[in-house]
């Protein structure tokens, strides 16, 4: 059953709370389109994502990251992921914000965080699986967070480089951007504006419930950009799960070299 703390109810394990991502999802699709006839399309690929789900090395790797991120005591601006402290973690930024926080409060901060990396964990297994790829290489937690945390605040063209190279080995019509599938495109974008939407739901929670104001150039805010990195390495992470492990090493090591590679 559902953790149930005062009105708010959060899923139980990572196990669930994919589950729900994925019904958010059908919801969506179905209220957009009027009918259900895509989701008969799309139920067997999202059903073979989460019957292969390695939900205990995902929940490590996912728990590792966000705890870092709710670190509002810890030294230093950056956590995991960075060499630089131009992408701050979230509890170090809205620190004052996070201070004042109930218990329950923080919780709800951890499954805002989970929902947006496992929609941009859906994002990528999506393309892989009608693609006709599976997580076929066996990989520990600690191996996948060390290799994944090194992509999360990479630049975008050195990730967007690997995932071309890694899906060029495929057949032409097999190609993440030539997708066979009619509703593919939909179900992309309906993940993207599900993410989407969960950080303007973010951006107004600390706006008007914890009264921040929207500050920077142009009257933007670093939050809106920091909340994008966690559906981007939602990403990364099943990008990183499913390919073998050669070259998983060497997008790791491409990661680190970078000018956004790991902080040491």
């Amino acid at each position: 059953m559902p953790l149930r703390v005062e009105n708010h109810i959060f899923p139980e394990n990572i196990t669930e709370a994919l589950e729900w991502r994925i019904g958010k999802l059908y919801d969506n699709i179905v209220e957009e389109k009027g009918n259900d006839k895509v989701i008969e399309e799309i139920k067997p690929i999202f059903d073979d994502i989460f019957i292969h789900f390695n939900n205990k090395v995902i929940e490590y790797c996912a728990d590792q990251f966000i705890k870092s991120e709710l670190d509002f005591s810890g030294p230093g601006v950056g956590g995991l992921g960075r060499k630089t402290d131009e992408v701050p973690r979230l509890a170090n930024y809205l620190n004052k914000q996070f201070r004042a926080m109930s218990e329950v409060d923080l919780m709800d901060q951890r499954i805002r965080l989970l929902y947006m990396i496992l929609t941009g964990y859906l994002h990528m297994a999506h393309i892989g699986t009608i693609n006709g790829i599976q997580v076929e290489n066996i990989v520990h937690g600690p191996q996948l967070l060390d290799a994944w945390i090194s992509t999360i605040y990479t630049p975008k063209d050195l990730m967007i480089k690997q995932i071309y190279s890694f899906f060029s080995n495929y057949p032409p019509e097999l190609s993440q951007f030539n997708l066979p599938l009619s509703s593919s495109n939909l179900v992309l974008d309906s993940l993207l504006k599900m993410f989407y939407g969960d950080m303007s739901r973010e951006v107004s929670y600390f706006q008007y419930i914890h009264k921040i104001r929207l500050s920077g150039i142009f009257g933007k805010d670093k939050l809106p950009h920091m909340l994008e990195y966690y559906f981007h390495g939602g990403r990364y992470l099943r990008f990183m799960e499913i390919i073998d492990p050669k070259f998983r090493e060497e997008t790791r090591l491409a990661a680190i070299s970078s000018t956004a590679g790991v902080r040491s």
